[in-house]
């Protein structure tokens, strides 16, 4: 085995591993729906295109983020999960409404990050330090654009960053100065949010839940 540079220099190999890529055909995408500036997919709340027999889900879509009302694109397997599942009720007619917070995480090393939300927007960032061991950091960074929390990153306190996704899912996350001076804590929070345990999130026609609750 060899490889023949553009040169003409020959290199001697016992294996060649050849990358190639590939070239996705994306011609007929463009033909049959709309696409924003950067190429995605336009999609509205239902993940339906601009043609009504078309979903769409994933990496590829722009869609209306509920939070703060702006069209994001979310490129994280999580997120393509999620709305594969929107998409695939909402082609059966439920009509179920794209209103989850993002969320991923990521590990370097022995530290993992986590980051709840969207922070498409923010004009300011207060970090909530913890730790000032450099070994074992533990922080919360909150994206906000005026006093409205739209992310936050967080390494070794996951579990809280998580109290934040939960008050942002039930639209009840209190302003970043509540945080910033004290008046309001995680662990507030969180007792708060325990007290709305057990409301259906579910908007599907039809749905069980819904049901249990007329029958009741």
């Amino acid at each position: 085995w060899s490889v023949v540079l553009n040169d003409g220099t020959t290199l001697d190999a016992d294996v060649v591993i050849l990358g190639t890529g590939v070239q996705p055909n994306t011609e007929v995408v463009a033909k049959a729906v709309s696409l924003e500036k950067d190429g995605s997919i336009n999609a509205d709340k239902y993940l339906q295109t601009s043609n009504q027999d078309i979903f769409a889900a994933g990496d590829c879509v722009a869609f209306p983020y509920w939070y703060h009302g702006k069209k994001i694109k979310i490129e994280h397997y999580g997120e393509a999960i999620q709305q594969g599942q929107i998409a695939a009720y909402n082609m059966l007619g439920k009509k179920v409404e794209h209103t989850q917070v993002p969320f991923f995480w990521t590990r370097q090393y022995t530290n993992s990050l986590h980051f709840v939300g969207n922070a498409l927007g923010y004009d300011n960032v207060w970090v909530d330090n913890t730790s000032t061991d450099p070994k074992e950091p533990k922080f919360m960074a909150y994206y906000a654009q005026g006093d409205k929390i739209l992310a936050v990153a967080s390494i070794g306190r996951s579990p809280d960053s998580m109290v934040i996704s939960e008050a942002m899912q039930t639209n009840s996350c209190p302003p970043l100065s509540d945080f910033k001076s004290g008046k309001v804590t995680i662990a507030d929070l969180k007792k708060n949010l325990a007290a709305q345990k057990g409301k259906s999130k579910c908007k599907r026609a039809d749905c069980c839940k819904n049901k249990k609750t007329e029958n009741k």
